[in-house]
């Protein structure tokens, strides 16, 4: 049910031309995921809850050390192929410490969670403790589906370190669309893809000779969120829209 705790992140915005470099650098650190095919990669498509006054949004954006993230991921091989796994998560922040926890639920459920109006979960349901927290959030901040963010993710691991995660973001878009199929033509480009989120994932510490090699690299780490980026990204084209039809 945890998909981990004590975890920390970094993230880096990054060209999409250094990603040769990246590798023959960062080759003797990492392995590909085997969980994502034979290059580590999948679709990466995940559907955010907020309250209708963005609760959750402006914890991230006023820089709260405590903080929280509901949302439902679902995990593709493709962008319209059919999920091979979705699950319900709640990813929080404690200063620089994350932790997710999450269940893995049907298309039914998810269906269900994503339809505006009482969630109405069973007693079995609730006795799973991330189903009854999310529950409780619902009631207490009236929660609904906000934004989608879909990307495309190449995932490594560490050869040494087993606790150490690398992760690729390209083709970063996102949609106001909140089901599990987005229409054709609703996607709307989060960041360019002559750039990418590249993230750093670890318990405890990481090795100083990879930083080293990171900062040889001329990274620099940034405060990146995809959830805000989408947020903001999406309404500011329906402000937009709004604007060009008055």
């Amino acid at each position: 049910m945890v998909a981990f705790t004590n975890r920390y992140e970094i993230k880096y915005l990054v060209e999409t031309a250094q990603i040769p470099e990246l590798r023959q650098t960062l080759g003797g650190y990492f392995e590909c995921d085997p969980n994502g095919g034979p290059q580590g990669a999948y679709v990466n498509y995940s559907i955010y809850f907020d309250s209708p006054y963005y609760r959750f949004y402006g914890e991230k954006r006023e820089g709260e050390l405590i903080r929280i993230k509901p949302r439902i991921r679902l995990y593709r091989s493709t962008p319209t192929a059919p999920p091979s796994a979705i699950y319900l998560e709640l990813k929080a922040r404690y200063d620089r410490i994350v932790e997710k926890r999450r269940v893995q639920i049907d298309a039914g459920l998810a269906r269900r969670l994503l339809a505006p109006g009482p969630l109405n979960l069973s007693p079995r349901e609730l006795e799973n403790s991330v189903l009854a927290e999310f529950n409780y959030l619902s009631d207490r901040f009236a929660l609904s589906p906000v934004v989608t963010v879909v990307y495309f993710r190449t995932a490594f691991n560490g050869r040494f370190q087993h606790d150490l995660r690398m992760t690729f973001d390209e083709e970063l878009h996102c949609s106001m669309s909140t089901t599990m199929a987005v229409p054709p033509g609703s996607l709307l480009e989060v960041v360019p893809p002559t750039h990418f989120i590249m993230e750093l994932k670890y318990n405890g510490k990481i090795s100083g000779l990879l930083m080293d090699k990171l900062r040889c690299l001329g990274l620099e780490q940034q405060t990146l969120s995809k959830f805000a980026l989408a947020m903001e990204k999406s309404h500011d084209q329906m402000r937009t829209s709004f604007l060009t039809a008055s």
